[in-house]
């Protein structure tokens, strides 16, 4: 059934004119206004199906982690999503469940511009 999610979402991203690709994970990956971006489907989940759209930025290796998180902490906990840290990036994320794959397209510019929101937040507070 994820096959059918990813192919929705597939159709939908090509049909509103980005370039989507599969990555070496099976998540779709695209750029939205040069930011990196990905959709991550689990193919554990069935209906409703459980589904991410992440956005990553790279850091520099050695950053001050101790800040990142504390920074991270805030801005996730008002603007309703996760945010991930690496070694070399960051990620935020807002997750999902859906009943029909379509009620993705119904929130996909509003997730990303609270994805960006939260990216942005947090660059201004870190750097």
């Amino acid at each position: 059934m994820s096959q059918e999610i990813q192919n929705s979402v597939m159709a939908y991203l090509k049909e509103e004119g980005f370039a989507p690709s599969i990555d070496e994970d099976g998540d779709i990956r695209f750029k939205k206004e040069g930011d990196l971006y990905y959709v991550i489907i689990d193919d554990k989940e069935d209906n409703p199906y459980y589904m991410s759209i992440a956005l990553a930025r790279g850091m520099d290796e050695g950053y001050n982690m101790q800040k990142a998180i504390s920074i991270a902490y805030e801005v996730q906990e008002y603007k309703g999503v996760k945010m991930k840290l690496y070694n070399t990036s960051i990620l935020t994320k807002s997750e999902m469940f859906f009943q029909d794959p379509k009620h993705f397209n119904a929130v996909f510019y509003r997730t990303t511009r609270i994805l960006l929101a939260a990216m942005n937040e947090f660059c201004e507070k870190f750097f």
